[in-house]
């Protein structure tokens, strides 16, 4: 993390200051420019560069992330903007840096008879100590990737701790704090817990019928509906302030036993706001639109892979690879 040095020369009385150990570290005078123009124009999220690091500063939970690493520090504002937990930010507990994503707006628009409809929706952060083990004996020389302390070394950030899906060790402080904020070991990005994304708010809706699709002759066919308006980014988009261009697509499956897992996978991608996002399209150029995120659709029922389409004896095992590395797994049968 950068050590910035106070500058005091905007000469205002209200300080803007970050959480190191047990000391607080005044920003710099920009940075502090920054926030105030951020509670002014009630902004929940800013995104900034020092130094070519990225950070996402939330100013309801009252933290500061760094998006490579996770690790994720208190902040706070002198004099508080008012009572509560804005008003005496702490960190006292790992648990205190556990973040969820803001909810998607509702659907507005009212579906047909045989539809179902979600709108995107945020999930929960649960105990994270469930996802590691303390550690009784670690070898010397090995530092912890977050803190760059000694993992054997007596430290404020708590015990060594071994994470349960990749085995990568951590101090349990950090551990918290990297998990908690983006739900990903920060070494290998293994899954851990519920992972939100950064989708802009939108519906879904789903029908089937009894059309079957190249390949699967002996099944009908799911045809899911994703539309996302227009609209104006967010803190966590790439142009926050900049109109982005939304987006109306339609997905096909075989309506078999593992087209409609993998039809579940993605509706449980909606709802972690993880199916699209906002930046540059690959193949047309355009840019601030809504794209797919690393998670492919067939959205053509014929033509085959160049176009989208079925015949593809493949496509509902690769999806289901890519849904997994995002921690969309398929449901388990009771």
């Amino acid at each position: 993390m950068v050590m910035w040095r106070a500058d005091t020369s905007g000469g205002g009385s209200v300080v803007w200051e970050w959480q190191e150990g047990g000391s607080w570290i005044v920003y710099d005078g920009k940075t502090q420019a920054l926030l105030e123009d951020a509670v002014s124009k009630e902004l929940s999220q800013i995104t900034y560069l020092v130094h070519a690091k990225k950070y996402v500063i939330d100013l309801k939970r009252w933290t500061q992330t760094n998006t490579h690493t996770g690790f994720t520090r208190a902040i706070r504002r002198v004099p508080p903007l008012g009572p509560g937990p804005a008003a005496a930010p702490k960190a006292s507990s790992p648990m205190d840096l556990c973040t969820s994503a803001a909810p998607a707006a509702n659907a507005t628009t009212a579906p047909a008879a045989n539809a179902s409809v979600k709108a995107g929706c945020a999930g929960e952060a649960g105990d994270l100590s469930q996802y590691w083990s303390q550690v009784e004996h670690q070898e010397e020389g090995e530092d912890c990737v977050i803190c760059l302390e000694d993992l054997t070394d007596e430290s404020e950030n708590g015990p060594a701790v071994q994470l349960s899906n990749c085995s990568h060790v951590l101090h349990q402080t950090c551990a918290a704090e990297a998990l908690g904020s983006m739900s990903m070991c920060p070494v290998c990005k293994a899954v851990y817990g519920l992972v939100m994304g950064t989708m802009p708010p939108g519906k879904m809706s789903s029908t089937r019928n009894k059309h079957s699709l190249p390949g699967y002759p002996d099944s009908g066919t799911i045809v899911m509906h994703f539309s996302i308006k227009s609209g104006v980014q967010t803190a966590e988009h790439p142009s926050p302030g900049k109109r982005f261009s939304g987006t109306s697509r339609t997905a096909y499956l075989p309506d078999n036993a593992e087209g409609q897992r993998v039809a579940k996978m993605l509706e449980r991608a909606w709802d972690q706001r993880l199916l699209f996002t906002v930046g540059d399209s690959l193949t047309t150029g355009q840019q601030n639109t809504v794209v797919f995120n690393g998670i492919h659709i067939k959205t053509s029922p014929h033509g085959g892979p160049t176009a989208h389409g079925y015949p593809d004896a493949e496509y509902l095992g690769r999806v289901t690879e890519e849904l997994g590395s995002k921690g969309i797994l398929p449901p388990t049968e009771d």
